[in-house]
């Protein structure tokens, strides 16, 4: 075998868990050895949108929240049926979207004598 690779030479005690190629022996993370310890920062969309809001207001009276809440406000007490619905949904619970038996099975329901879903009427 004349193309084989030399056997790489690791430190005394360390044995890796599979062949290594002999320029990352050197770059093996010795035992109790931390790198990069905190992490990275993660920036996710909503961390970006906070540190926004955060930000000072280009009318220059508070932050852009204080601006987004004025704007939400004014759309409600416009008359603005989504943003009423949010705050009620936030304030008062969302509505459930089906019927239901008080067990929470689902309630069977019946039009003129007519039975649905080939349920028997009573």
């Amino acid at each position: 075998m004349a193309n084989a690779l030399p056997k790489p030479r690791l430190p005394a005690g360390l044995k890796p868990k599979r062949r290594l190629h002999p320029k990352m022996v050197d770059k093996q993370i010795e035992p109790g050895e931390v790198r990069n310890p905190k992490g990275g920062r993660r920036r996710t969309l909503y961390t970006v949108i906070q540190q926004m809001l955060d930000k000072r207001s280009p009318k220059g009276n508070g932050t852009r929240r204080d601006d987004a809440a004025e704007a939400f406000i004014r759309a409600m007490e416009s008359g603005s049926y989504i943003h009423n619905k949010e705050i009620l949904d936030r304030e008062e619970g969302r509505i459930p979207n089906r019927l239901a038996n008080a067990d929470g099975s689902n309630l069977k329901m019946y039009s003129n004598e007519m039975p649905l879903d080939g349920d028997e009427a009573p």
